[in-house]
């Protein structure tokens, strides 16, 4: 990602709603890249931090136990600015 649209994203940061990070091989030209939300399941963004290049990321993923029971597992992700392919903005 480029250090503008990242100044961009930060601006725009509530306004996301889906992001795509590299995977694979990332810098051998043979990377893809695979969502961070699972959005059929319920997944959503509960927050993003920005730090330098480096952006902290709280995702809310809604998970059924052995007993039909919701509950919400929180989790922590940290992401480069690098690693991160694109980003998808509500309307």
């Amino acid at each position: 990602m480029t250090k503008k649209y990242w100044a961009d994203w930060q601006k725009r940061s509530s306004d996301t709603t889906q992001i795509m990070r590299y995977f694979g091989g990332h810098g051998k030209g043979m990377a893809w890249s695979v969502p961070i939300l699972d959005l059929l399941n319920g997944d959503i963004i509960l927050s993003l931090s920005f730090h330098g290049d480096a952006v902290d990321i709280v995702v809310e993923r809604p998970r059924m136990d052995n007993e039909y029971r919701m509950h919400f597992d929180h989790e922590r992700i940290t992401l480069h600015r690098t690693e991160v392919k694109r980003i998808y903005f509500k309307h």
